[in-house]
């Protein structure tokens, strides 16, 4: 394995420290020796920072990958391939002006996906942070696979994710707080085997991996309410294969909460 094998490996599983809620303008003056380090490692490799072009390259979009890869050396890497996706991947580059135009919504897989699968995008009482609900019993994910192949699935979750992270960069942009998604699954009704069609494996793990790069403090926990007991064996499953960096942000609200009047008070994470 070589050397820069060993790092992404030793990346993938560490544990993307947790700065939620936290003030960005002292962050960046507690970080400037590392963000003006982390310019001068790039050099010519980023594009020129322009006001009207996202993510704009600007101290924000530096203290990003300096909080979760903590040196520069290791934000080095996770940028060039953030470039990569945005600026030279032509299977990602209409996808991203559509969500940047907001016509994405209007491509003929979001309609097939909508339906199969019953989930939506909230807003946050508190901080304004993108809230996702999710609900799986309610969804048929095995004839949504059957309907879109493996790289349109990919599409589907990578749009997914940068609608998220402009949202998360509007409201920490506005709060001057750090804003990030949150993920609520309901497992109402949700049978064993929707939740473990080994195919999910072949879209989510790639997107979960190549996305640690492209949204870094993004998404704060995917929290499971109303669990059935054999959740624990998901979990496990879950854990052998997704990277640590991800695993680490799942979570479980072992208690029933009443979502047909919608208390979900007894969550911590509500």
């Amino acid at each position: 394995m070589t050397s820069l094998a060993k790092k992404k490996k030793s990346i993938e599983n560490s544990i993307e420290p947790e700065y939620v809620g936290c003030d960005i303008d002292e962050l960046i003056k507690e970080k400037r020796v590392q963000i003006d380090k982390l310019k001068e490692l790039l050099g010519k490799d980023l594009p020129e920072p322009t006001p009207s072009v996202f993510p704009y390259y600007d101290d924000l979009f530096f203290l990003r990958y300096i909080l979760s890869f903590e040196t520069p050396e290791d934000s080095v890497d996770p940028i060039k391939a953030s470039v990569e996706y945005r600026h030279h991947s032509p299977k990602y580059a209409d996808m991203l002006k559509k969500v940047e135009n907001q016509t994405w919504e209007d491509e003929p897989i979001v309609s097939t996906s909508l339906k199969y699968q019953v989930a939506g995008l909230s807003d946050a009482k508190i901080d304004h942070g993108p809230l996702v609900i999710i609900r799986p019993g309610k969804s048929n994910s095995s004839l949504q696979f059957n309907a879109l192949t493996f790289e349109e699935m990919k599409l589907l979750h990578f749009a997914y994710r940068e609608i998220a992270f402009r949202e998360c960069d509007k409201y920490t942009r506005s709060s001057r707080k750090i804003v990030k998604q949150l993920l609520i699954m309901d497992l109402t009704d949700v049978s064993i085997s929707e939740m473990s069609d080994r195919r999910g494996e072949k879209v989510f793990v790639p997107v979960a991996k190549a996305s640690a790069n492209y949204y870094p403090q993004m998404q704060h926990k995917f929290i499971m309410v109303n669990a059935p007991g054999w959740i624990s064996a998901i979990f496990g499953l879950l854990k052998s294969f997704m990277p640590a960096r991800n695993f680490n942000k799942m979570g479980l609200c072992k208690s029933k909460v009443k979502t047909s009047d919608g208390d979900i008070s007894k969550c911590p994470f509500a």
